[in-house]
């Protein structure tokens, strides 16, 4: 039996992108020290981590991976605190 195909469009949306798009959300709605003190370098972090990726080829092992090598420069809290919304 053959399935169909969705629309055969391939989303090209990396990481880099949704950053961006984050980062401008974050400014205009966040107080600025949350900005500042979380948001942005906490995107910084994940961005070297994960920039040229396409968002659907972000796999949870590889998340788990950039947050055992995160541990080794910062805090439990800090690298088990929410992700940015």
């Amino acid at each position: 039996m053959k399935t169909k195909r969705r629309s055969g469009r391939r989303h090209k949306f990396e990481f880099k992108d949704y950053a961006v798009l984050y980062l401008e959300y974050s400014r205009v709605n966040k107080a600025p020290a949350t900005f500042k003190r979380h948001d942005r370098n906490n995107m910084r972090s994940l961005e070297k981590a994960f920039g040229e990726k396409k968002l659907r080829e972000i796999t949870p092992l590889m998340i788990e991976g950039y947050k055992a090598k995160r541990l080794t420069r910062v805090s439990p809290a800090t690298v088990n605190s929410p992700p940015p919304t």
